[in-house]
């Protein structure tokens, strides 16, 4: 059994343990929320999109944030209204920019610590990431935000 079945085989367990479901789906992108993404998670489901060529890095990034969500960790419910709003905002509706900027840093917050676990999990499960690329890709997402 290679690395990637491994880890699939784990996030998968983790899934069915906690009744999150797990997808990976035949497309180049997943669109939620009218928003089209590589991966998504939130408190009943773990999607990636398992067509792009980076979907192991998006399946490793997502299952970290179940991992938030599991652990309940403070970050994951501050942001969860902070995505929220960025969200309803980026489809029209408006808010003070007060409101805003702390939707934005909480977003932030929440995806750095994400991907500071993302960089541990690839390590530890031994996966073939090419990690310098990796890191031009999560520093381009983070200052997306």
């Amino acid at each position: 059994m290679t690395n990637v079945q491994k880890f699939i085989g784990k996030v998968a367990a983790d899934c069915q343990k906690h009744g999150i479901g797990f997808h990976l789906v035949p497309a180049k992108f997943i669109e939620t929320e009218g928003i089209k993404c590589s991966g998504w998670f939130d408190d009943t489901d773990l999607k990636v999109a398992a067509l792009k060529k980076d979907w192991l890095d998006v399946l490793v990034h997502e299952s970290c944030h179940m991992d938030q969500f599991l652990e309940k960790h403070p970050l994951w419910s501050k942001a969860d209204a902070g995505i929220t709003t960025i969200e309803k905002w980026c489809a029209g509706t408006h808010y003070s920019q007060e409101r805003l900027i702390q939707a934005f840093k909480d977003t932030i917050e929440l995806e750095w610590d994400c991907e500071k676990r993302t960089e541990k999990k690839l390590k530890k499960f031994k996966l073939d990431i090419d990690m310098p690329r990796y890191g031009r890709q999560v520093n381009s997402y983070l200052f997306s935000y």
